[in-house]
């Protein structure tokens, strides 16, 4: 029985992680609404910045690339900790 509630855990664990991975999100300056993976800044300071304006808001000295296979794995494994 062990099993079937662990198997059931990881099931949840990775429907959330999905959720909360893909869930749109809303930028704070720009108010274009992306997916969650495509925000290097959110939630800081109650605000969430997508790629472009946090490279604009930033500096040109601060630069996050975008390579939506590597961020969407990044972000998925920072929800499931």
């Amino acid at each position: 029985m062990q099993k079937k509630g662990s198997i059931t855990v990881l099931i949840h664990d990775i429907e959330r992680g999905l959720f909360w991975t893909f869930r749109p999100v809303r930028c704070t300056n720009c108010h274009s609404k992306k997916p969650a993976f495509n925000f290097p800044v959110l939630h800081w300071h109650e605000e969430s910045w997508c790629r472009k304006c946090s490279n604009t808001l930033l500096g040109e000295n601060y630069f996050h690339g975008f390579s939506p296979i590597r961020d969407v794995i990044d972000h998925f494994k920072e929800v499931l900790r």
